[in-house]
Formats: C-alpha cells, structure tokens, sequence
C-alpha cells in the first residue's frame, strides 16, 4: 500500500506498549500451572493409588482432603488428553520462540480456532477490537494515500490475523466494489453498529478520514484498556489458584502421613 513506515512506526509502538515488567515475568506465571498440573499429575498416579492401598490394608479411610482431591479431579480419560493438550500450547509456543525461523501455523487457516476465540467474553473482545483498530487505522493510510476503498479494504483484510477479521473486511471490499454505499456494506458484513453509524456520517474522503481515526482511537483505547486490565490481573489470580491447589495438595499428602503415624503409634504402644 506504500505506507511502510507508518506501518512499522506503529509495530514498534505497540511492541512497546506490550512490554514492560509484566513481560519479564509473564513467562513463569504462564509454565507454573503447567508444571503444576504435570506434578499432580505424577502424584494421581504414583502416589494416592499407594495411600489407597495402605489404608485399605490397615481398614482406615481417607482423610477428607485426600477424598475431595480425588474426587474433585477428573477421572475420565477425555478430561485428562484435554490436560495434556493445554499443557502443550505453552510447551509449543516455548519451542517455536527458540526456532525464530519456523511460522506459526494454524489449522484450516484459523478458521475453527479464531471463530472460538472471537466469542470468548475477554479473549474475543480484545481479539475484535484489535482487529477493528487495525483496520481502521491502515484504510485510513490507504485512503490518505489516494488508493481506491476496495483495493484498501482487499489490502487490509490481508493484513488481518484473525480470520473472521479476514472475511468480513473481503466481503466490506467486495460490496463496496459492486456499488453498495460503505455503510450499508460494512453491515451486510456484519460489523458492529458504531461502526457502521459512524460511516453512515461519510460524505466525502475527508469526512471518512476523520471518522477512521476517531474510530481507531475508540478501538485502540479499548485494547489498552483490556491489555492493562488482564496485566493487572493475570498474575494475582495464577498466584491466588495455584496457593489455594499447593495448599491443597498439601495437606492431602500430610494428613494421611499424620495418621498412618498415629495408628502406627497407638498399635506399638498396645493400643492405649
């Protein structure tokens, strides 16, 4: 589209903006629960199934944290490949940031995994409007620059991540090349309202320049808006969770230890 340095100048903004303190450390929170539930794991099947048959041999139950550990946890093969396959996404992401050479590559070109991501209540919210902000930011340049608005939107829905993203500005561009007036194909393509009430303002090119950048702004704030509030909270959750799971696991490995040694103690000392 002839805007390279417009486009690199606001990737090292947004690059910049995704760094910070949060960035340094957002690499352990993101392994811990996956180390963690690879040692629950071990344990489930190593070590409960040995307390279990220790205290089915001295005719003693469980104690209730044991009990509740056991049976809060699933059973079923399903739910456990379901485990392991998440605990895969950030062993893979670890991976493929030692080999920079090697892309990304998303089934059906991100055609399930972005339709998921796209409804979920955070994820998709920040997910569209990071996709909204995109596009109207480079349609704007494309405008500025003289290029035709479907040829721009053609270059844009390129340039998109998300897949729905993709289809949605092709079929804006591709009802704005057959005569459709701008705001009436940016509904038939299902954008949000504001949006297309906005360029329902449109009368000229100046007119949808500015309402492009207003809407850029509107968008772009409310990434940064999302970005800080999951900072923000992304870590004291992990570490609230995984305290209240080691507290757990905890003392559903003491407790029992505690009362084989009392039973032991009572019988050596002949039962009184």
């Amino acid at each position: 589209m002839g805007c390279l340095p417009h486009v690199l100048s606001r990737l090292i903004r947004r690059r910049t903006g995704q760094t910070g303190p949060f960035a340094q450390t957002f690499g352990l929170y993101r392994t811990y629960p996956v180390i963690f539930f690879a040692v629950l794991l071990v344990i489930l099947i190593e070590v409960i199934p040995k307390f279990q048959g220790i205290f089915h041999d001295f005719k003693m139950d469980l104690p209730q944290p044991t009990r509740f550990l056991v049976g809060a946890l699933p059973e079923a093969t399903a739910s456990w490949i379901f485990l392991a396959l998440v605990a895969l996404i950030p062993i893979g992401q670890a991976i493929q940031s030692m080999f920079p050479n090697f892309r990304k590559i998303s089934p059906f070109g991100g055609a399930v995994a972005d339709q998921i991501i796209w409804w979920f209540p955070v994820a998709g919210s920040y997910v569209r409007d990071r996709g909204m902000a995109d596009l109207c930011d480079l349609t704007a340049v494309g405008v500025e620059m003289g290029h035709p608005l479907d040829q721009t939107l053609r270059d844009t829905a390129a340039a998109q991540p998300s897949a729905v993203m993709r289809d949605r500005t092709a079929a804006w561009a591709e009802a704005v090349a057959h005569g459709q007036p701008i705001h009436e194909a940016a509904r038939q393509a299902h954008f949000p309202d504001l949006f297309v009430a906005m360029l329902a303002t449109v009368r000229d090119s100046t007119g949808l320049l500015q309402v492009l950048e207003f809407l850029f702004r509107h968008y772009e704030y409310r990434v940064v808006r999302t970005r800080t509030l999951l900072q923000a909270s992304y870590v004291p959750i992990v570490v609230f969770l995984m305290g209240t799971m080691v507290a757990l696991l905890g003392v559903s490995l003491i407790k029992p230890l505690t009362l084989l040694s009392e039973h032991i103690a009572i019988h050596i000392s002949g039962g009184f």
